[in-house]
């Protein structure tokens, strides 16, 4: 099956402390803000396209550093 459409059909979501993830990304990239990872259950295509944007890397790299920070497909 291509990768393009398994992405489609999992949901991405972040689950555990968004609070603590966020602040371990702020040290590995010191180039996020607050306002960068901001994110709401449910919206994190969001959050990924901000990220996308501003580490200047692809969907699929952001969100395999997502998922080693307690983030899971569901």
């Amino acid at each position: 099956m291509d990768s393009t459409i398994n992405e489609v059909a999992e949901k991405f979501t972040i689950t555990g402390n968004w609070d603590e993830q966020s602040k371990n990304l702020k040290r590995r990239f010191s180039e996020l803000t607050d306002a960068d990872l901001v994110f709401e259950k449910g919206e994190e295509n969001d959050l990924v396209n901000r990220l996308v944007a501003k580490l200047n890397r692809e969907s699929n790299e952001i969100k395999s550093i997502l998922r080693k920070g307690h983030v899971s497909l569901k």
